[in-house]
């Protein structure tokens, strides 16, 4: 049985870019996309992934604080990666404020993000 995941980023190109890269594994079932936050929440209420992927700095954009990313969307779901253009301290806080498991540069996505996915369903 394929790892569902949820993609969200507010900009399209990064999403499609991302569900190419995951479409490539059997593994993984991209159930939905998400360009906000707020859809984020209602996404993962209708679809109830396994794993959501979300820019670390997409909610903030919107006023939406590391409390409600954690009280919203990290209580929905088993699993939620971070991902961030920029780790450094700061960033890695705020990850984990917000209730992520991991924080992945999105430089090395091609790389990390499936082989997370699948590590965190087998030890699931």
């Amino acid at each position: 049985m394929a790892v569902t995941v949820l993609l969200a980023d507010d900009r399209e190109m990064i999403r499609r870019s991302i569900r190419r890269m995951l479409e490539d594994e059997s593994r993984i079932h991209v159930v939905a996309e998400a360009e906000s936050f707020h859809f984020a929440v209602e996404r993962a209420r209708s679809h109830r992934p396994q794993v959501v992927v979300m820019d670390l700095n997409m909610p903030f954009r919107n006023h939406v604080t590391a409390r409600d990313v954690k009280s919203q969307l990290a209580s929905l779901v088993p699993r939620l990666f971070a991902i961030s253009f920029a780790i450094d301290a700061d960033s890695k806080l705020l990850a984990e404020a917000c209730g992520a498991r991991l924080l992945l540069d999105k430089t090395l996505l091609p790389d990390q993000l499936v082989p997370a996915i699948l590590g965190s369903a087998a030890s699931a």
